[in-house]
């Protein structure tokens, strides 16, 4: 199958967040078993190449732009964010759309957070699978003002779209899923539980306070059920 990853998290450049290193240790696994996979993440600066190939795996960066000043405005700067991340999801589904005809592929997966599939997921031309890791409108609950001092609401309303017009939904745990489905309004059911993938030297002893793990964890010890890697 040809498999596209759309989240603007992807290393090394994003660095090794957890979204990011799920996509990677994704993307890898999907390549191990076989399939075409392409992934569709950002890049901060124009010295980041557009377009780059490794271990197979095809990744087209869109150059991004953070916008500082217009974000401290009083007012509308608490808008600023969400109206960026929409703007980068109206790319996404342009990029989407043009690799389409370009080299038709099978179903795209996208992470829920910030909303990157909302305009895709409305007029999909392939399945679309949503991982939920945590979405914005549940991150909110955590944090105060200080520490997110901008808008959510726009864009939890478009994690929640997405959410309800996907072909498939996963999410890391019981917890989460049901967390999901309260909130979307979606049978807890129709989410696949699949635990995060890590590399099995990530798995020591809390205790190993000598213990260094590489930076990019590729090796994915995982099976198959129905058809998707889950961690063994």
């Amino acid at each position: 199958m040809r498999l596209v990853l759309a989240n603007q998290w992807f290393p090394p450049e994003s660095g090794w967040g957890g979204v990011a290193m799920w996509n990677d240790a994704m993307a890898h696994a999907y390549r191990e078993l076989g399939h075409h996979v392409t992934v569709i993440a950002s890049r901060v600066s124009p010295h980041i190449p557009a377009e780059q190939e490794s271990d197979g795996i095809r990744v087209h960066r869109l150059l991004v732009r953070d916008a500082y000043r217009w974000r401290r405005l009083p007012g509308i700067g608490r808008y600023v964010r969400e109206a960026l991340q929409l703007a980068y999801a109206r790319r996404v589904d342009r990029a989407l759309r043009e690799l389409h005809r370009a080299q038709p592929f099978d179903v795209v997966e996208f992470a829920e957070v910030n909303a990157e599939g909302f305009f895709y997921a409305r007029h999909p031309l392939t399945p679309v699978v949503v991982s939920c890791h945590t979405p914005t409108f549940v991150l909110q609950r955590y944090y105060g003002p200080r520490e997110m001092p901008f808008d959510t609401r726009i864009v939890g309303w478009g994690e929640k779209d997405m959410i309800r017009r996907a072909h498939a939904l996963t999410a890391p745990s019981r917890d989460m899923a049901q967390t999901i489905a309260n909130e979307c309004r979606v049978p807890v059911e129709s989410i696949a539980v699949i635990p995060n993938a890590l590399s099995g030297e990530w798995r020591v002893a809390s205790s190993d306070k000598s213990f260094a793990p590489r930076p990019m964890p590729h090796a994915i010890d995982y099976h198959i059920v129905e058809g998707k890697p889950h961690l063994r």
